[in-house]
């Protein structure tokens, strides 16, 4: 069995440090808005900014995270999604 943590950072450590911090925020953002999903759209950047992710990582989480999501969603309702 694979030990996804330590697969995970094994991945993390190879790469430029700003790609830990935008894994920290992403995996922030995902959590605050699965336990608290009526937050307003000022709500969760809030919250990043008081947590100590930077104001440009917390702007880009919930700026590209949702288009992300979105896509997946989008592609479950089986609609065509272009590639590019």
């Amino acid at each position: 069995m694979i030990d996804m943590a330590a697969e995970h950072e094994s991945r993390l450590e190879t790469l430029h440090p700003v790609f830990r911090e935008f894994d920290t925020a992403v995996h922030s953002y995902v959590d605050l808005v699965r336990e608290a999903p009526n937050l307003t759209d000022e709500q969760p950047e809030a919250r990043l900014l008081a947590a100590g992710i930077e104001r440009f990582v917390a702007t880009g989480c919930v700026t590209f995270v949702p288009l992300a999501f979105g896509r997946v969603v989008v592609t479950g309702l089986r609609a065509n999604v272009a590639d590019k």
